[in-house]
């Protein structure tokens, strides 16, 4: 760890120009050094989790970071393990993903309404009328497969119905 922290101005120097929260544990596990964004997502002061445990913020097979608060947040952190002085450090870049888990999960929320929806639900492409997505109540009444559907266009399945329809 004295190693390190020996050669901080240097790590300094490259890692505050960084977005991204940066953290450097050692074989122990211990955080040897920090930026200010992983202080600043953390809710830490500077240099108040050098020495800590690494667990003290973060858990789980879905990466979970824990505020100092102890409110939790999703990560996403990429490691990189180095060699220093003859000491093996590991170097984690990370990044709060909590803007893109609450979109992905709204997301979740639509297709889950989309297709578990009682009424027949048709998407297809303004240009070519090709389907592009038939929720399961659709394929259902009309016995085709999403497979099948990808080929086909209204016209298809009410044929009294024609192009010009869906032009004006």
């Amino acid at each position: 760890m004295q190693d390190f922290q020996k050669n901080s101005n240097i790590f300094n120097l490259l890692s505050e120009g960084v977005s991204e929260g940066i953290i450097v544990v050692n074989s122990e596990q211990k955080i040897v050094a920090t930026n200010s964004s992983s202080e600043q997502m953390f809710g830490y002061m500077k240099d108040e989790l050098i020495g800590k445990s690494l667990d003290i913020l973060g858990h789980g097979r879905n990466l979970y970071g824990i505020c100092k608060n102890g409110k939790e947040f999703p990560v996403e952190a990429g490691l990189n393990p180095f060699e220093f002085y003859g000491s093996t450090y590991v170097m984690a870049l990370v990044i709060d993903i909590t803007e893109r888990k609450s979109r992905e999960e709204e997301l979740s929320h639509w297709a889950r309404i989309f297709d578990e929806s009682l009424n027949e639900i048709y998407v297809f492409d303004a240009e070519t009328f090709k389907f592009l997505n038939v929720n399961k109540e659709a394929q259902r009444n009309i016995g085709y497969s999403m497979d099948e559907m990808t080929s086909m266009t209204p016209v298809d399945i009410k044929p009294d119905i024609d192009d010009l329809y869906f032009k004006e």
